[in-house]
């Protein structure tokens, strides 16, 4: 009863939230038009501290995201919150920016890096993929397969890695595919789709929904 409870209060504040987004955020920026498909989900990427722009005035929704700028933003998600130690990734300085968030997403299991010369790294810098994006969202919401759709994707093969985080993620409408069957798994994310995935799971309140390993690491809005 309580944690129906908790759900239901956590749902309130999430349809509250967004009946009250006023898109004040978002039309700061001369590059993200009222009509952009991604207007409401920057509004609330920013309003939420998830990320700024890349000036004052763009926040430049076509560029690529990188990792670095993936766990961050997932991070700030969660609530920023502290890790209990530092990620051993050879590639990532204690002083960077994205550190915490990297340690952080290696704890909770979001992110267990790459091998590369025989040491694990991070790559920081590199493009991340929509197949990637799905699945460290996929961890985060607690590797769920409580999906009840039919394979829809021709090109998500059988047994991939992303195959059953693909397929959750259309099953809740945070991704789509194009005429509902291509996923395009190996094309760059760009930061308009990454705060959109973001903004979906909250507005779906799929964080609230809970999991039997327990909390998940994500705000409730």
């Amino acid at each position: 009863m309580k944690r129906i409870k908790r759900w239901a209060a956590a749902l309130l504040v999430a349809v509250l939230s967004f009946c009250f987004t006023s898109g004040v955020y978002a039309a700061t920026f001369k590059d993200v038009k009222k009509d952009a498909w991604y207007f409401s989900a920057v509004n609330w990427a920013v309003e939420h501290n998830i990320t700024s722009g890349t000036s004052s005035t763009t926040f430049s929704p076509n560029a690529t995201c990188t990792w670095a700028q993936f766990m961050t933003f997932l991070w700030r998600d969660a609530g920023s919150p502290n890790p209990k130690g530092k990620a051993s990734f050879s590639d990532v300085k204690s002083t960077a920016y994205y550190a915490k968030a990297v340690s952080w997403a290696a704890e909770t299991g979001i992110c267990k890096g790459v091998e590369k010369n025989g040491k694990t790294v991070f790559l920081p810098d590199a493009k991340i993929t929509r197949a990637e994006a799905v699945t460290f969202l996929w961890r985060a919401l607690g590797s769920r397969v409580d999906m009840e759709t039919v394979h829809p994707f021709k090109d998500v093969p059988k047994g991939a890695y992303y195959e059953n985080a693909a397929l959750w993620m259309r099953d809740f409408g945070i991704v789509t595919g194009t005429n509902g069957n291509t996923f395009y798994p190996n094309n760059s994310c760009t930061r308009a789709e990454v705060v959109t995935f973001l903004y979906r799971i909250a507005s779906k309140n799929l964080a609230g929904r809970g999991t039997p390993n327990g909390d998940l690491p994500f705000r409730c809005y």
